[in-house]
């Protein structure tokens, strides 16, 4: 699978000074048992301090997001994305072979560096599957981006703007066949089963190994995403002749549908069938923005204030995709 190198800068701000402390760099994952096609493992990111002159142990200090654009990565038969954990440092989720091209995509590859104008530190590790728990084959629709609100300066001089953005759609969850055999080995003592998922929308093949008495279930989906939530809209400014009302809030984006699933097992393999679970109900409506405050238009009446903006309207939900067919070929 094609080695993918993104640059990801989360804010337009200079290298921080803090990052120039750093002497180490320490990426921390959980420790997951089963891992499978779309098992998905969590990440943290440390900066290890320099010691101090007179604390002689070397400090770890949890990343926070403005952190992001220092980190760079690349990754083989693997997705990554940056999350935001509940405590407000940097996190991120590592989701294992997802699309793989062939059967011989079992290894999984992530490194990353932590990079500023004066070192590079970098961490590398490798997962390879051992086709144990729930095999995921994950086909599902993108979710809309949220816009993020506007500072107060670019409320400040943008006057022409006077609504939040509207939050995107949703994408559809893909349409697919998937086709299942059972390939047994020389001697025939060991077996496996062969998914074979045609991306219909595409024309595109994916395959997948799935172990008897490792898999647990054999999950297929296909879900619409979620659509983006709208910008709240931006407050009025104060003694502005153009800018004093509140904006609207931006309209949420609308769910993507369901995808359609078409399952075709042979009859070497019909035991199977049981323990097939398939996906594809619909994304959920982004939620509208709020409206925008009016801004004070009596300085000696706080309780005066120019109209609000009108909160943006929520998004329609996708439509779920028909009933799933599965069948035992006769072959």
């Amino acid at each position: 699978m094609k080695s993918k190198f993104i640059f990801l800068f989360l804010f337009l701000l200079s290298l921080s000074a803090k990052a120039e402390k750093y002497v180490d760099f320490a990426v921390e994952y959980d420790t997951v048992e089963n891992l499978n096609y779309g098992t998905e493992i969590s990440v943290r990111f440390y900066g290890i301090e320099k010691k101090d002159k007179k604390d002689k142990t070397a400090k770890k200090e949890a990343l926070d997001l403005k952190e992001a654009q220092n980190i760079k990565y690349s990754s083989v038969n693997c997705d990554f994305e940056f999350t935001k954990r509940e405590t407000g440092e940097l996190g991120g989720k590592l989701i294992l072979a997802r699309r793989p091209k062939s059967l011989n995509d079992s290894v999984c590859t992530v490194s990353f560096s932590f990079e500023t104008k004066d070192y590079v530190l970098e961490k590398k590790f490798s997962f390879v599957l051992n086709y144990k728990g729930l095999a995921r084959l994950m086909f599902n629709g993108k979710n809309g981006n949220s816009p993020s609100d506007k500072k107060f300066g670019q409320k400040l001089f943008n006057y022409s703007e006077v609504s939040g953005v509207n939050g995107e759609d949703g994408e559809s969850g893909t349409n697919l066949q998937v086709n299942i055999s059972k390939v047994y080995s020389n001697n025939n003592k060991d077996s496996f089963y062969i998914a074979k998922v045609l991306d219909l929308d595409n024309s595109v093949m994916f395959e997948y190994k799935i172990k008897p008495n490792a898999f647990q279930n054999l999950i297929i989906e296909s879900k619409g995403g979620k659509g983006g939530n709208g910008e709240n809209g931006p407050d009025g400014i104060a003694g502005s002749q153009v800018k004093a009302n509140g904006g609207n809030g931006g309209n949420g984006g609308n769910g993507g549908n369901g995808g359609n699933l078409l399952v075709v097992i042979s009859k070497n393999c019909a035991e199977i069938k049981d323990l097939i679970v398939c996906v594809n109900m619909a994304g959920m409506a982004g939620k509208g923005g709020t409206g925008g405050k009016g801004a004070i238009s009596d300085p000696t009446n706080l309780g005066s204030r120019a109209p609000s903006g009108f909160p943006g309207i929520t998004g329609q939900n996708g439509i779920n995709g028909p009933s799933p067919l599965i069948s035992v070929s006769e072959n």
